[in-house]
């Protein structure tokens, strides 16, 4: 039986299952986009910072000072904390603009480790 039209039958070719794998790549690579993003830009808690600080005390005294200035204001929250931190700033100065710094005498070690104990007490 043949068909006795005008005009040929034309194929159609099908590109539905292309379009469909396209779009699931593509929404694969959103959702891989997006969450990079949320979590490279989400919020961090107070505990975080307060671990960050207490990590590798007894390290280099130029990194653990700039690491206390910069963490240090995101922990802070009482007044008297922030007396604390700014009596520790001072201390950890001299350390942040000398080439090669010393390490960290005894008493500024004993002032880190005692902020970090008032943190990790008042961590409300």
């Amino acid at each position: 039986m043949t068909l006795h039209d005008i005009f040929p039958a034309v194929v159609i070719v099908e590109y539905s299952i292309y379009t469909f794998i396209l779009l699931c790549i593509a929404m694969l690579l959103g959702f891989w986009y997006l969450r990079r993003l949320y979590l490279k830009h989400k919020k961090r808690t107070r505990s975080y910072y307060i671990s960050l600080l207490a990590q590798n005390t007894e390290d280099d005294a130029k990194q653990i000072a700039y690491k206390f200035a910069y963490y240090g204001k995101r922990v802070v929250r009482t007044s008297t904390q922030k007396e604390e931190f700014l009596k520790l700033l001072v201390l950890l100065e001299p350390f942040k603009y000398q080439e090669n710094p010393p390490p960290l005498d005894a008493y500024t070690q004993k002032q880190l480790t005692h902020f970090l104990e008032v943190l990790r007490h008042k961590n409300v």
